[in-house]
């Protein structure tokens, strides 16, 4: 199995990832969060990147226009790396990095004591179960759980 060089921009991440990985999951593996509401599916098309360049197979797709495929643009869920590659994700893509927020006492969640400081998160753990998505109901999970 041989590997190839993946650089992630604007991060400038550097990873090595065995030839014909998905690109989406070495993304992700390397702690990069981007916007991809289907789960990988091909779906939903918000997991766009910019190769800049490199060997990769992509998977034809609806989701991007012929002036953004010779932009460079590609699905990561369906992109194969092939070879060394630099991609660049787009601002609107990248996802924050979560942070727990603290709240006023008894709002939401339960009271934590870290050192002497005491701390109410903004978070509520739930469990929901929602069916995945399919071609006749393609939005997102969030957008899902609001319907």
């Amino acid at each position: 199995m041989s590997l190839c060089t993946l650089t992630i921009l604007p991060d400038n991440k550097t990873i090595q990832v065995p030839k014909g990985s998905v690109l989406l999951k070495a993304i992700t593996d390397a702690g990069i969060n981007i916007d991809s509401s289907c789960g990988g599916q091909g779906v939903c098309g918000r997991c766009r990147v910019v190769v800049v360049e490199g060997d990769y197979k992509p998977e034809p797709t609806t989701h991007l226009t012929d002036k953004e495929v010779e932009q460079g643009y590609c699905l990561a869920c369906v992109t194969l790396v092939e070879g060394d590659m630099r991609i660049r994700i787009p601002p609107s893509v990248q996802l924050g990095k979560e942070k727990i927020l603290a709240g006023v006492k008894g709002e939401v969640g339960y009271p934590l004591t870290v050192g002497h400081w005491e701390i109410n998160p903004r978070t509520k753990k739930l469990h929901l179960k929602l069916p995945p998505p399919n071609l006749d109901d393609s939005i997102s999970d969030l957008e899902r759980v609001s319907r």
